[in-house]
């Protein structure tokens, strides 16, 4: 054995396959609630929101859940980039002494502002990026 690791796409059909090195979700995807719109759904959204919401999931509490929304052309490669595996990704927690890998299924569906509804009965939320302005003419 040459000690090298083969890299396994992350997909829905591949995450109940994964090694016990990473944490899967143990809630089903399918009976969340899509109940907040973040939009520009980027690394800090991410590695923040997206895992608290997942925390509360995997808590129990299945009424939240997170819709994208992109209005940025930067957007859409991350929505292709989150399509391509299944809206799934990886976060990786490290400390001095410890490293965590969490896969996180939090992001329900992926939404362009300009050609989809985002507005649903069940939607609680809606965020908006910080460094957003919203200008009245």
């Amino acid at each position: 054995m040459s000690g090298e690791q083969t890299s396994v796409p992350l997909t829905a059909s591949t995450l109940v396959g994964l090694d016990e090195t990473s944490a899967v979700p143990t809630y089903d995807r399918e009976q969340l609630v899509p109940s907040i719109v973040h939009i520009c759904v980027g690394c800090f959204h991410r590695a923040h929101l997206a895992a608290y919401v997942h925390n509360l999931c995997q808590a129990g509490r299945h009424d939240w859940s997170l819709v994208g929304a992109g209005v940025l052309a930067s957007d859409g490669a991350m929505a292709e980039a989150l399509h391509a595996q299944d809206r799934l990704y990886s976060l990786i927690t490290r400390d001095a002494d410890t490293t965590t890998v969490e896969d996180i299924v939090i992001i329900v569906d992926l939404k362009r502002l300009e050609k989809e509804n985002i507005f649903d009965q069940a939607v609680r939320h809606i965020i908006l990026k910080k460094k957003w302005r919203v200008e009245r003419g």
